[in-house]
């Protein structure tokens, strides 16, 4: 049992503080972010063409007067090519439509996707399939994209170190290297920042700031020095180990997987003679400064 315990602990201070897990991560995407304009591939119809898109496909066409067009269709179960014949006239050019890029010219939350040298956003979350309708940010050589988030936050963490006030009849305390773990539910508020580098490994940082509320379970040893306050405090040399269950506020700042936290906190000592401790139901404030093991 020791042994579990000590390993219990031991993990707190190699990472479990701040391992964090993003139920959701929602970006708000606007039509322009650092100078880079948000953009998609468009279908345009030829009426919406520029003159040098019509006068160019003219070209293409001009000593033509049939073109032959096959079509992949299915009947009987089977897929078959079709060919058949297009004249070229007025309403051959009017039927034809191209895939440009143009400027998208509103704003949504999203998802993000980071690929090459563009960040794919999309109102859906993304699979291995990317349609037409997705939307892009398209960075040069050294481009920086910042983009603002918001999501749901749930870290597991440990509080290393506690400041307990002081009280009538009974001292402050700055208590250190106490088991406990805890879990933060919150709402983080961030910022990504995706910055594309030629030729090698593209780099993104994360930073935000998480609030929420926590819950928790430590121990406590009672002793004649921490039970002074009580009607009947414990006597000299003797000691009683007792469970803590801990509720309180909590905020973290984190960036990539180094994080900060600052916490308000109650602890409620279990069982019997828990009264007796002089801190059981009063508040604390605790820091944790830890290295995430888990991705942001």
């Amino acid at each position: 049992m020791k042994t579990n315990l000590l390993l219990l602990f031991l993990l707190g201070w190699l990472g479990i503080a701040f391992g964090q897990e993003n139920s959701s991560r929602l970006y708000v995407i606007t039509a322009t972010r650092n100078d880079l304009s948000l953009k998609q591939k468009k279908s345009v119809t030829y009426e919406k063409w520029s003159q040098k898109d019509i006068d160019s496909v003219k070209q293409v066409y001009k000593d033509s007067k049939v073109v032959k067009i096959s079509e992949e269709v299915t009947f009987n179960g089977e897929k078959q090519t079709v060919m058949r014949d297009i004249i070229v006239d007025d309403n051959f050019y009017k039927s034809l439509t191209i895939i440009k890029e143009v400027d998208a010219d509103w704003d949504f939350f999203g998802y993000v996707k980071f690929d090459g040298n563009k960040v794919y956003v999309s109102r859906k979350r993304f699979n291995n399939k990317r349609g037409d309708d997705v939307y892009y940010f398209k960075l040069k050589n050294g481009d920086k994209l910042r983009l603002p988030f918001i999501d749901g936050t749930v870290s597991v963490f440990t509080i290393p170190f506690k400041y307990r006030f002081k009280q009538p009849n009974v001292s402050e305390e700055f208590s250190s290297a106490s088991l406990n773990i805890n879990v933060l539910a919150g709402v983080s508020f961030g910022r990504t920042t995706f910055m594309y580098r030629e030729n090698v490994d593209c780099k993104t940082n994360n930073s935000k700031f998480t609030v929420g509320i926590f819950g928790g379970s430590s121990i406590v040893e009672l002793t004649s020095s921490n039970t002074s306050a009580a009607d009947e405090p414990l006597a000299e040399g003797v000691k009683i180990t007792k469970g803590l269950a801990s509720i309180g506020l909590g905020a973290a700042y984190s960036f990539n997987k180094i994080s900060l936290g600052g916490f308000l906190g109650w602890d409620y000592a279990i069982g019997n003679d828990s009264e007796k401790w002089n801190y059981n139901k009063k508040p604390w404030i605790g820091i944790a400064i830890g290295y995430s093991l888990f991705n942001l």
